[in-house]
């Protein structure tokens, strides 16, 4: 379990958790890997066989990739209630060992859960796929395959009605929703790099004329990182991460699609610079001619 992970992501310095870093579990590999202390070349890499939680206020904010194998659910306070409050009672004064038998249940049962859950999964993957909205294959098969479960674990929990089976796979396909647009919204540090230029690029906001978009044609940005970084110093704005850390997360671009770094002939100079492009959404080509 992870608490309150990397709270300071904007330290300038020192090194910070890469979330990436998680990737391999969900797949079952390795997360780390270690040397055998045998002075030969050989090394450790014990299959991931658990769970990851990250129980956190913020959001987490890593790559595309990551943010796909993650299942979200937000705590709040609207569904609280005397009603609930008397049922958590009630949970905290059942005694352990009337409890503890969960898993032996769960075991003995091993063949015909995987079976029931087997078959729900193939139902739950079909569906969450055909639902509006839903455009990427990991997000549903995740959901897919706890909604799946849900139906298999009612081999043992035998007292769950249709009714709260219903809701519980309502909220799922709920968490798979919210999940998809997360992971079409841009990193937030990406998001902070297009709100200060078009800060920057409107010479009302600043003391210069010149904009910094060196594009010739309105259908592409072409930046200069270095004159942004520059033009944020002089305008007292300190970048979100490290520059190396911004050229990763700017080619995630989603709105204002990154397409290449390359020379190009600058409409603000009049000399050749080594630009990011990236398309702009905002841009109508003209009609064509009749």
């Amino acid at each position: 379990m992870l608490i309150e992970a990397d709270r300071g992501q904007d330290a300038p310095h020192g090194r910070k958790f890469e979330w990436d870093e998680l990737k391999t579990a969900y797949n079952g590999r390795a997360v780390r890997t270690r040397a055998i202390a045998n002075g030969g070349m050989e090394t450790f890499e014990p299959p991931f066989r658990g769970a990851i939680v990250v129980a956190q206020n913020d959001t987490v904010e890593a790559s595309p990739a990551l943010r796909e194998r993650i299942m979200a659910i937000h705590f709040d306070k609207t569904l609280f209630s005397v009603a609930g409050k008397t049922a958590g009672e009630q949970l905290a004064r059942i005694d352990v060992e009337d409890v503890s038998g969960f898993i032996i249940h769960v075991v003995r049962r091993e063949d015909q859960i995987l079976t029931a859950y087997r078959e729900a999964f193939k139902h739950h993957e079909a569906r969450m796929l055909r639902h509006p909205g839903i455009r990427n294959g990991r997000l549903a098969k995740n959901h897919a395959q706890l909604a799946a479960m849900l139906d298999a674990m009612r081999l043992v929990v035998t007292n769950l009605t249709n009714t709260q089976i219903e809701q519980a796979q309502a909220f799922v396909l709920t968490m798979l929703e919210e999940r998809q647009r997360a992971v079409e919204t841009d990193h937030a540090h990406v998001e902070w790099f297009w709100e200060r230029f078009d800060y920057l690029n409107n010479p009302i906001n600043t003391d210069r004329t010149a904009c910094i978009d060196h594009s010739r044609t309105a259908d592409v940005h072409a930046i200069s990182l270095v004159d942004f970084e520059k033009r944020c110093a002089d305008a007292g704005l300190r970048l979100p991460c490290a520059t190396n850390e911004l050229k990763r997360l700017l080619k995630t671009s989603k709105r204002r699609k990154f397409v290449d770094v390359k020379p190009v002939n600058s409409r603000l100079t009049e000399k050749t610079t080594s630009c990011w492009i990236f398309r702009n959404p905002d841009h109508q080509p003209a009609p064509a001619a009749r």
